[in-house]
Parts: C-alpha cells; sequence; structure tokens
C-alpha cells in the first residue's frame, strides 16, 4: 500500500472516531491534504468552512524538508521566522486569531478542527497553557 493509500484508507476509519459525537461545524485548513481529509472522512455530512489561519507552519524556504533536518531547527525558529516563512510564535497569534474569531461566532456550537501541527500547536498554547517549546517536545498526532 501506497503513502496516498494509507491516508485514504485513515481518513475513512477516522470518520467512525466522531460517529457518536454531535457537530454542527467543520473549520479546516485551506490546504488541499486538511480539504481532502475532510472530504473522504464525513463526504458531505457536515458544513464545511476552510480557513487559512489553520495551515500549518509556513517554513518559507525550507518547505518540503525532511522532517529530521526540520526538527534541529524548530526551536530555535520559536521567535525567529523561517527565511521567506514564519515563526512559531507567528503561528500560534494566527491560530489565536482564528479561535477568537471562532468564539464570536459560534459561542453555542459543537466545531470540529481540522489542521496541521501548527494548528495543534496554537490550540494546545491557547486552551491547555502549553509553552510553545512543551509543543515541539511531544510527537505530533
Amino acid at each position: 500500500m501506497n503513502y496516498l493509500d494509507f491516508g485514504i484508507q485513515q481518513a475513512k476509519g477516522l470518520g467512525e472516531t466522531f460517529k457518536d459525537i454531535r457537530i454542527d461545524l467543520i473549520y479546516c485548513s485551506d490546504l488541499k491534504r486538511a480539504v481532502d481529509t475532510v472530504k473522504i472522512t464525513f463526504e458531505k455530512k457536515y458544513p464545511t468552512l476552510v480557513d487559512k489561519k489553520l495551515r500549518e507552519l509556513d517554513y518559507g524556504d525550507f518547505h518540503g524538508n525532511l522532517s529530521e533536518i526540520m526538527g534541529h531547527m524548530e526551536k530555535a525558529r520559536i521567535k525567529e521566522a523561517f527565511p521567506n516563512g514564519e515563526s512559531y510564535q507567528q503561528a500560534m497569534v494566527r491560530v489565536g486569531d482564528f479561535c477568537k474569531e471562532l468564539k464570536e461566532k459560534y459561542r453555542d456550537k459543537t466545531v470540529l478542527v481540522v489542521g496541521h501541527s501548527a494548528t495543534q500547536f496554537g490550540l494546545d498554547t491557547l486552551i491547555r497553557d502549553k509553552t510553545i517549546e512543551e509543543c515541539l517536545c511531544v510527537p505530533f498526532k
């Protein structure tokens, strides 16, 4: 099974995880892999909105490098942006702006948020009161 087929299989199985959870709306990163995952997982079952504030960290000139290479650079890029990209702090502000808007628009709704590691880190720093350093020490799930 190739990487793409494996991802599709995972997305189909993910729907089972949410079958007994009330969802009013899905917010999703506008990046193709996130949008495709939502389409495969939920098959248009819920209204879905895309938002670029849920994108992965912009690695700039380092986009596409292996995670083994990037992992050694993460802590140095908490405050300092990747060349032609953004820093983790900037990404956390972006996700924070999304959360503020979400609270204002959908206070009484159950919203599923689909994003990337930067999205998760942003939510963890806001909701779980973790630091960016703590987020970088835990493998992304």
